[in-house]
C-alpha cells in the first residue's frame, strides 16, 4: 500500500487543551518520525514536546497528540480573536518510506481578567483629619489586562461605613470617590500607576465627628474590560473626628409692655442652636437689656419683664457652650409692645334693587367680615353717607338703604369699626343700583330614548339649557308636574333622570318653571317620546342550508391563465414569487341576498354586522394573508386570469381600490372576516331588491404575501358562510358601532376610542360605557373612574373618547382591557364592545447578574432518590411549580439506555427534601419541562420522540396526554415556557434556530428566528412581567437575554469564569436548562432567581445547579 500523509487540523479555545491522532486519516503510514514547527525538526521519541507560537505540542510515536494554547501570544488574545498555526510532520511505513504533511491548529481567543495590584508608588488608602474646610486625597492603583486589544473602564460600586457614621449611609459617600480614567484605561503589561482615585469630602461633611471620634469609609472599585472581565480593590479612607464649636443662632421675642414674659425650654435661646457633634449646650449671658430685667438659665429658659412705661426695642447676647467651646456671641431681639391692636376692616359690596329699600341685618352687615386682634367686640361708626340715597347705619353693622328716585349705578359710604380703644382703617361699602328684575323664559324641551333604558341629561342638556334670563341671573328649575309614564328626578340646574315602565312605548311629559332667584317662569314642558326598541333578525347564507344554493367562488391562476377553477374543492389566495407569473385570486359571492323571500334581507334594512366564515385548509402566518376587494363588474365561476383580463385589477373599476377589510395570519380551521362593511354599502346601494342584487358583486381576495392562503370553496366540505344581521324600521334611529384603539404609555397619554353613528340623530346620544379589566386594569394602568357617559351631540355622527393612561416606570408586556358600550339612548348598539392596546414605554430593566448558590446534583440528596444511585448527572429542563413550591429537574441523558435507571425526572421541596420519579412508560428522553398556570399542569419534551407531553406534577410518572412536534416541522425538540396571559407555549427547535409559538393543545401561532449566536438552543426561561426570554445553549456558558422579536438585548456571562469551571471534567459549564423562581433564600423577600441547569460531560456524573440574582427588577409577579 502507497504510503500517503494527509493533513489535520483542529480548533481549541485559549488556555485550553486539544488531542487527536495525526495517522488516522493517512494511508498506509505506521508511526510517526519527525515534527517540525518553523525551522525547529524533531525526531518523535516515545514523547516529543515541540513549542509553537500560541502553544505547545506534545506528539507520540503511534501519532497521538495533544495541543495547549497557553503561551504569551495565545494570552494576549482577544475575545473573539482568532489566529492559526501549523506543524510539519512526517510519517513512515514498515519498510521506511515516509510521507510527510500539517497539522493546523484554530485556536480563539477568550477573555482574560484584568488585574488590580499595589506596586511601589502606589497606595490604596488615606488617613484624614477632619476640619471645617474639605478634606483631599489621592492615590494611584496600577491595572494591567493581557489582552492587548481591550480597554478598562471603572467604576466605584460599593462604600461601607464603619466606626462613628453620624447616619450617613452608603449613598451619602459614595460620590466622594472618584477615578480617573473612567474609561479608555488601555492596562498593558508593564503600565504602573495609570489608574488614579481622588477623594473630595466638600466643606463641613464629617464635622459630626467628636474629638478622637473615627470614621472609616471602605470603598470597592471595579474594573472591567467590556467583556466580562472585572476585578476589585478596596479603597480606605479613615477620617478622626476634632471638636467643633457650637453655632449659636439668632432669636426674637415680642413682650408686652408690663407683662412678664415667660420663655420654655423648648422655645429657649438654645432651641435653634446646634453642635455638629451633638453635644449638650449651655447657654452663658455675655450682655444684659438694657430696658428691663432678665433671668437666662443654663437650659436657654428665660424670663424677661421690660421697664415700667417702656415699649420698643431691647436686647440682649449670649454664648453656646458645649463643654469644650464657645460659639460667638449671639444676640436676642426682644420688642416691646403695648396691649391693645386696633381692629381691622374690610370693604363691602351689596346689590340693590332700584325703586326698594334694601335692608341689611347684623348677619350679613358691614362688621361681618371685619376683625379684631384681640377679641373685642367692634363697633361700625360712619365717616361718609352715600351720595345718591338715604341711609341708617346702627353700630352692630346693619343697615337701611335708599336710592334717589331714578337712580341706578353705584353710591357708597365709609366707616371705622371701633373696639372700644382704637379705631380701624376706613373701609368703603359700595352699593350696586339695578333696575327690577326681568322674568326669565322658559322654553319646551323634547327628548327621546329606547324603551327600558334610563334617560340622563347633564345640565348642559338639561331643561335649562335652552332657557334664558335678562338679566343673567342663575336659573333653578322648579317642577311642576311630574311624567305619568315613567319615574323622574328634576335636579335644580336642569339636569335630570328619566325611567319609563317596563314595557312603556310612545311620549311621555314634565313641566317646569325656571326660577332666577326673585320670579319664575311661565310653565314649560318637556316631552319624551320612548322608541321602540327593534329586535334585531340574524339570517345565514350557505349551499345546502334552508334550500339556499346561490354561492359563487373560483381560483383565477396566473400560472394557468386559461383554466377555469370553478368546481374545485378549495380556493387559493397566493402573491407571485420574484420573477414567477404565478399569483393567485379568489373571486367570492353570495347572489340574491336581498329580497322579500325567506331567509332574505329586506330592502331598507339596517345592516348591524356581517360575518363571513371560511374554512382554512392551509395555515399561513403571513400578518396579510387577505384583502377583500367588493367587485364591480360582473363574474361566474367559468372566469379565468385571461377572461378577467390578466386578473381583476382594485383600481375602481374592476373591483373598489380600498379594500373593505384585511385578514391576518391564518390558522386551520374556521377563519372569520368582518365583512360589515361591504354589506351595508349594498343594502344602500338603490330602493329595489333587483338594485341592491345588482350591486352585490361578491369580493376580490388578493394578498401582497408569497406565504399562500387556501379556503374551502362551496364545492369544498365545508362551504364558505355569510351570516348577516339586521333591523327592520330603524330608519330614524343611528347604529352605533366603536372601535379599537392602541397608544404607548407616556407622560400625559390618552388612548382614544372611536365612537360612531351610520347617520346623525336629531337630538343628543348620550352613551354610558363601562372598562372591563383585562390584562391591563382601571386601578393599574388607567386614571380615572371605570364607569362614564358621553354624548354625541345633535347633528354629529362621531366621537372620540379619550382614557388617560398612567405612566408607570416599570417594564412590562404588552397589555390590553376591554371598553363596553352599556346603553346609548336614541341609537342603536351594533357593535358594543372594543379592545383598548396598551403598548410599553419603559426600557428593559438592567441585568446585574451574580451568582449566589452552586449545588452538586450529584450528593448524596439526590444519589439516594435516584434508582442508578448516581444522581442527576445530565440536568436539563427545570420548571418551579407554585403550588408544591418544588423546583423539577429532568435528566435526559443519565437515564438513556443503556443505562437506563429507571429515575429521570427530580424534584427539591423548598426545605431541601429531594425525590425521584421514572417517566419510563412515556419518555426516556425528558429535554424540557413547563408549567402551565391554567391547568396546573407540567408538560415534558422529549427530543427523540418529537413529542410534548403533559402530567400532573403531584403525580408526574403518569402521562395524562401529549401532542406531537414533527407535525409543526420541528426536528429538535427543546425546553419550553408558558405566557399566563394568552396560555401559549414557547418552544425552542435548537437545531433549526426557531421558537415556536404554540397554543395549549399545540396548534402553531408563529415562530421566531433566532439569533446565529445561539448555536443548538435548548434552555428557555420566560418573564412575563417584563415579556422577555432567556435562552441559553449548551456549546457556551453565556445566557442570552431575547425579546419578542428575537433581538438580543444583552449578555449574561457570569458562568463564563475560570472559578465555575466544572471540577469533576474540566469543561466550561453547559446550560441545558433554566427557570425563574424564587430565591432560595428566604430573606430575599419578592427577589426571583434565575437557576441554570449545568449539563455537563455527556453520561458523566457532573451535573450542577446555578442560582444567578439578576437584580432588583426581577421581583415575583
Amino acid at each position: 500500500m502507497t504510503i500517503k500523509a494527509k493533513a489535520d487540523t483542529a480548533s481549541l479555545l485559549e488556555d485550553t487543551t486539544v488531542t487527536g491522532n495525526l495517522l488516522t486519516n493517512d494511508t498506509g503510514t505506521f508511526a510517526l518520525k519527525w515534527i517540525k514547527y518553523g525551522n525547529t525538526s524533531k525526531l518523535v521519541g516515545s514523547t516529543t514536546t515541540i513549542d509553537g507560537l500560541y502553544g505547545t505540542l506534545t506528539v507520540y510515536a503511534d501519532g497521538s497528540y495533544s495541543y495547549t494554547a497557553d503561551l504569551a501570544k495565545a494570552e494576549a488574545l482577544a475575545a473573539g480573536a482568532v489566529v492559526t498555526e501549523r506543524f510539519g510532520y512526517t510519517a513512515n511505513d514498515q519498510l521506511g518510506n515516509t510521507s510527510s504533511s500539517t497539522l493546523t491548529f484554530t485556536i480563539t481567543g477568550v477573555n482574560d481578567n484584568p488585574v488590580i495590584s499595589i506596586g511601589s508608588g502606589d497606595s490604596a488608602g488615606a488617613n484624614l483629619t477632619e476640619t471645617n474646610a474639605t478634606l483631599t486625597a489621592a492615590g494611584n492603583l496600577t491595572v494591567t489586562d493581557v489582552d492587548t486589544s481591550d480597554t478598562v473602564s471603572s467604576t466605584v460600586t460599593k462604600a461601607v461605613l464603619t466606626g462613628a457614621t453620624g447616619g450617613l449611609v452608603e449613598a451619602d459617600v459614595k460620590g466622594l470617590l472618584t477615578l480617573t480614567p473612567a474609561t479608555g484605561l488601555a492596562a498593558n503589561a508593564g503600565d504602573s500607576h495609570n489608574l488614579g482615585w481622588q477623594f473630595n469630602s466638600g466643606s463641613q461633611a464629617f464635622d459630626f465627628l467628636g474629638q478622637g471620634q473615627v470614621l472609616t469609609i471602605a470603598y470597592t472599585i471595579s474594573v472591567s474590560d467590556g467583556h466580562g472581565g472585572s476585578a476589585t480593590q478596596q479603597i480606605n479612607v479613615t477620617i478622626t473626628g476634632t471638636n467643633d464649636a457650637p453655632v449659636a443662632s439668632a432669636d426674637a421675642y415680642a413682650a408686652e409692655a408690663g407683662v412678664q414674659l415667660n420663655v420654655s425650654v423648648a422655645q429657649g435661646v438654645l432651641a435653634n442652636d446646634h453642635d455638629a457633634e451633638g453635644s449638650a449646650l449651655h447657654a452663658v449671658l455675655i450682655s444684659g437689656p438694657s430696658h428691663g430685667t432678665l433671668h437666662l438659665l443654663d437650659d436657654g429658659s428665660f424670663d424677661y419683664t421690660a421697664a415700667a412705661g417702656y415699649t420698643g426695642p431691647d436686647s440682649f447676647t449670649y454664648e453656646a457652650f458645649d463643654g469644650a467651646a464657645y460659639s460667638a456671641a449671639t444676640a436676642v431681639t426682644l420688642s416691646v409692645t403695648s396691649g391693645n391692636t386696633p381692629p381691622v376692616a374690610a370693604n363691602d359690596s351689596y346689590n340693590v334693587t332700584a325703586g326698594t329699600d334694601f335692608s341689611v341685618v347684623r348677619a350679613g352687615g358691614v362688621l361681618a367680615n371685619d376683625s379684631d386682634a384681640d377679641g373685642n367686640p367692634l363697633e361700625a361708626v360712619l365717616q361718609t353717607g352715600p351720595a345718591n340715597g338715604s341711609l341708617t347705619l346702627d353700630s352692630d353693622g346693619s343697615f337701611i338703604y335708599t336710592a334717589v328716585a331714578g337712580f341706578t349705578g353705584t353710591d357708597s359710604f365709609t366707616y371705622k369699626a371701633f373696639d372700644g380703644t382704637a379705631y380701624s382703617n376706613t373701609a368703603t361699602v359700595s352699593l350696586v343700583v339695578s333696575s327690577p328684575n326681568a322674568i326669565p323664559v322658559a322654553s319646551d324641551d323634547v327628548y327621546s330614548l329606547n324603551a327600558g333604558s334610563t334617560l340622563t341629561k347633564s345640565a348642559a342638556n338639561g331643561v335649562l339649557a335652552n332657557d334664558s334670563d335678562a338679566d343673567n341671573n342663575v336659573l333653578q328649575a322648579v317642577l311642576l308636574v311630574g311624567p305619568s309614564k315613567g319615574t323622574l328626578a328634576l335636579n335644580a340646574d336642569g339636569s335630570f333622570t328619566y325611567t319609563p315602565i317596563a314595557g312603556f312605548t310612545g311620549t311621555d311629559s314634565f313641566t317646569y318653571r325656571a326660577f332666577d332667584g326673585h320670579d319664575y317662569s311661565a310653565a314649560a314642558s318637556a316631552e319624551l317620546t320612548v322608541n321602540a326598541i327593534p329586535t334585531p333578525t340574524t339570517v345565514v347564507f350557505q349551499d345546502g342550508l334552508n334550500g339556499y344554493a346561490a354561492t359563487l367562488d373560483t381560483t383565477l391562476d396566473q400560472a394557468k391563465p386559461t383554466t377555469s377553477f370553478g368546481s374545485d374543492i378549495a380556493v387559493s389566495v397566493d402573491k407571485a414569487d420574484a420573477g414567477v407569473a404565478n399569483a393567485k385570486q379568489a373571486l367570492l359571492g353570495f347572489d340574491n341576498l336581498f329580497g322579500s323571500g325567506p331567509g332574505q334581507i329586506p330592502v331598507g334594512a339596517t345592516i348591524t354586522s356581517a360575518t363571513l366564515t371560511l374554512q382554512t385548509n392551509n395555515e399561513s402566518a403571513s400578518a396579510a394573508n387577505g384583502a377583500f376587494y367588493r367587485m364591480l363588474v360582473d363574474w361566474t365561476e367559468s372566469a379565468t386570469w385571461n377572461s378577467m383580463v390578466g386578473g381583476v385589477q382594485a383600481n375602481g373599476v374592476e373591483a373598489l381600490s380600498v379594500a373593505d377589510v384585511t385578514v391576518g395570519q391564518t390558522a386551520l380551521g374556521p377563519t372569520t372576516v368582518d365583512v360589515t362593511a361591504s354589506l351595508r354599502a349594498w343594502a344602500t346601494a338603490g330602493t329595489t331588491a333587483a338594485e341592491l342584487n345588482a350591486a352585490n358583486q361578491g369580493w376580490l381576495i388578493s394578498t401582497g404575501s408569497t406565504d399562500a392562503w387556501r379556503f374551502d370553496s362551496s364545492e369544498g366540505s365545508v362551504h364558505p358562510k355569510l351570516a348577516v344581521t339586521y333591523l327592520i324600521g330603524t330608519s330614524s334611529m343611528p347604529v352605533l358601532g366603536i372601535s379599537d384603539a392602541a397608544q404607548t404609555e407616556g407622560p400625559g397619554a390618552n388612548i382614544t376610542f372611536h365612537l360612531s353613528l351610520d347617520h346623525a340623530a336629531s337630538q343628543d346620544i348620550p352613551i354610558s360605557y363601562s372598562i372591563i379589566d383585562g390584562t391591563a386594569t382601571v386601578a393599574n394602568d388607567l386614571l380615572g373612574p371605570a364607569t362614564g357617559i358621553v354624548t354625541i351631540s345633535a347633528g354629529q355622527t362621531s366621537l372620540d373618547l379619550a382614557l388617560t393612561l398612567k405612566d408607570d416606570t416599570f417594564t412590562e408586556n404588552t397589555e390590553s382591557f376591554s371598553l363596553k358600550l352599556n346603553s346609548a339612548n336614541g341609537a342603536f348598539i351594533a357593535e358594543n364592545t372594543a379592545t383598548g392596546t396598551i403598548y410599553d414605554n419603559d426600557p428593559n430593566p438592567v441585568i446585574q447578574a451574580s451568582v449566589v448558590a452552586v449545588t452538586d446534583l450529584t450528593t448524596a440528596p439526590f444519589r439516594d432518590v435516584d434508582a442508578a444511585g448516581a444522581g442527576i448527572g445530565d440536568p436539563s429542563g427545570l420548571a418551579y411549580d407554585p403550588v408544591s413550591h418544588k423546583l423539577f429537574i429532568a435528566d435526559s441523558e443519565h437515564d438513556e439506555r443503556p443505562w437506563f435507571s429507571q429515575t429521570n425526572l427530580f424534584s427539591i421541596g423548598p426545605t431541601g427534601a429531594t425525590q425521584g420519579y421514572s417517566l419510563e412508560s412515556f419518555t426516556f428522553e425528558p429535554t424540557g419541562l413547563g408549567i402551565n398556570p391554567s391547568n396546573g399542569h407540567m408538560y415534558i419534551s422529549d427530543d427523540d420522540q418529537l413529542e410534548v407531553f403533559w402530567v400532573d406534577p403531584a403525580n408526574p410518572t403518569v402521562k395524562l396526554g401529549s401532542f406531537d412536534t414533527a407535525s409543526l416541522g420541528q426536528d429538535d425538540s427543546e425546553d419550553l415556557r408558558f405566557d399566563p396571559t394568552t396560555g401559549h407555549i414557547f418552544e425552542l427547535d435548537g437545531h433549526q434556530k426557531l421558537m415556536y409559538e404554540l397554543t395549549g393543545d399545540g396548534a402553531l401561532v408563529r415562530t421566531i428566528n433566532l439569533p446565529s449566536v445561539m448555536h443548538d438552543a435548548e434552555a428557555l426561561a420566560y418573564d412575563p412581567t417584563h415579556g422577555i426570554f432567556f435562552v441559553a445553549s449548551g456549546l457556551s456558558p453565556n445566557i442570552w437575554e431575547m425579546d419578542q422579536a428575537g433581538d438580543i438585548i444583552s449578555t449574561i456571562s457570569v458562568l463564563n469564569s475560570p472559578a465555575y469551571t466544572n471540577p469533576i471534567t474540566g469543561v466550561a459549564v453547559r446550560p441545558k436548562g433554566l427557570e425563574l423562581a424564587p430565591s432560595s433564600d428566604p430573606n430575599d423577600g419578592q427577589q426571583m432567581s434565575l437557576y441554570v441547569a449545568d449539563y455537563g460531560v455527556d453520561q458523566v456524573a457532573d451535573g450542577r445547579l446555578f442560582e444567578i440574582h439578576l437584580g432588583s427588577d426581577w421581583l415575583l409577579s
